[in-house]
């Protein structure tokens, strides 16, 4: 007697299990599920950004241990950065954008769900970043 088994895949990001194999990446609902979380995380990033130029400096126990989730990552990251006794806001992200394996992930991220927005919002360059640490020294 013959059993047929059938393979099933788990998408992270839809949070699902199914048999669609490679064409469950095209489908409606699991596009409209990337866009909405790059749409959100943009926002972060745009915020943070927006921040190079003038960054915003608290006091050392300011929202301490605040974290956020990076999506290509898959991976929890300090939201802001201690620098001495202050908290430099939305540093963690900032120093996170500018990571090697951050960059990796996220062009896997961009090839495996095919994805269509910029990347650009999703990273800083390293010019970028050390303007932003000159401003907080």
């Amino acid at each position: 007697m013959a059993t047929s088994f059938v393979q099933f895949l788990y998408c992270s990001i839809c949070r699902l299990n199914h048999t669609q194999g490679k064409k469950h990446i095209y489908s409606k609902r699991h596009q409209e599920i990337v866009k909405n979380m790059l749409k959100k995380f943009a926002r972060k990033g745009k915020e943070a950004k927006s921040e190079i130029d003038k960054p915003v400096i608290h006091e050392k126990v300011w929202e301490n241990g605040a974290k956020f989730w990076c999506y290509f990552c898959a991976t929890e990251v300090a939201k802001h950065q201690v620098v001495d006794d202050i908290t430099v806001k939305n540093g963690g992200l900032l120093q996170h954008f500018i990571s090697e394996e951050h960059h990796k992930k996220m062009k896997s991220f961009w090839w495996e769900n095919k994805a269509q927005q910029d990347k650009n919002q999703f990273m800083i360059s390293l010019d970028e970043y050390s303007r932003y640490v000159r401003k907080i020294r």
